[in-house]
């Protein structure tokens, strides 16, 4: 029996307009409601972002952030952190964080986010800013000004008073980013992507499947107990490790390969879909 229901966001919880639908809201609440099921979240975004998409809904759950490198209880307690290593993350700053490459760098701290080219970034939001007003909601759009508002110059991050927790390149050259996977092979990081255009570069025990790992031997519950469901590279080894996995139907070839199950796309409220497939199994 499944006690531990564990959804990505970005892809997968959230439709293609970046939010909670209302109804896989209420399915979450259904769950929650009339099953035992702990629901639980594993995302690439971080706590805070996390957390206002749930709070749109008034929904509550645990929160594995930052792709499993924080992770915080239903009342907003952290409970673990794996930092990228200090010395790393000043090589990997020194080497992509050059002026006039047309790189991004962004690196998310516990406490803070941090940007290499604020004016190039902020560019590039309006731009998206511009397209999303003709195709996203409006609690979309203040996700986006709200992210606006909390970015730091990367110059100003201080490593040694605020663990560095995950760094991003963003490129919409490929080349780009291969030459940066060439580059940081030999680091002992996680090196995964959230999408086409970007590389996510945490801790190697910060992972999503880790992270779950560690509270179902927390809390005594089997890896057959677990559902897991995602669409994107970051998602692979909580698709992997656990049995009863599902990719989204929206989810490229390679994700859809290691999970065992497909649910709808996330326009067709998948999350939902399999809640409530679960929901009558339990009857």
């Amino acid at each position: 029996m499944i006690k531990l229901f564990a959804s990505d966001m970005d892809g997968t919880l959230l439709n293609p307009n970046h939010v909670i639908s209302d109804t896989t809201a209420q399915a979450i609440r259904d769950l929650q409601a009339q099953s035992d099921i702990e629901f639980l979240i594993a995302t690439g975004r971080d706590y805070r972002s996390a957390k206002w998409l749930l709070d749109q809904h008034q929904l509550t759950a645990r929160i594995i952030a930052v792709n499993g490198a924080a992770t915080y209880d239903v009342k907003g307690n952290l409970e673990d952190v794996f930092a990228l290593d200090l010395a790393d993350t000043q090589t990997i700053i020194e080497r992509f964080a050059v002026p006039g490459t047309q790189t991004l760098v962004s690196l998310k701290s516990l406490n803070g986010y941090y940007v290499n080219d604020l004016a190039l970034y902020r560019q590039r939001m309006e731009a998206f800013m511009d397209h999303a007003k003709e195709a996203t909601s409006d609690d979309s759009l203040a996700q986006l000004e709200l992210h606006f508002k909390e970015l730091l110059p990367l110059k100003d991050y201080q490593p040694d008073l605020d663990p560095p927790l995950k760094i991003m390149l963003i490129d919409r050259r490929p080349e780009i980013l291969e030459t940066a996977r060439h580059f940081l092979k030999d680091f002992a990081i996680d090196l995964t992507s959230s999408g086409p255009d970007n590389l996510e570069i945490t801790s190697l025990k910060a992972q999503k499947g880790l992270a779950i790992e560690a509270y179902c031997q927390h809390h005594g519950f089997t890896k057959h107990q677990v559902l897991t469901i995602g669409d994107s590279a970051n998602d692979r080894s909580m698709l992997a490790m656990f049995p009863n996995s599902y990719a989204m139907a929206n989810a490229g070839q390679a994700i859809k390969d290691l999970a065992s199950y497909e649910a709808p796309s996330n326009a067709e409220d998948g999350v939902a879909h399999i809640i409530y497939q679960l929901l009558k199994q339990m009857k």
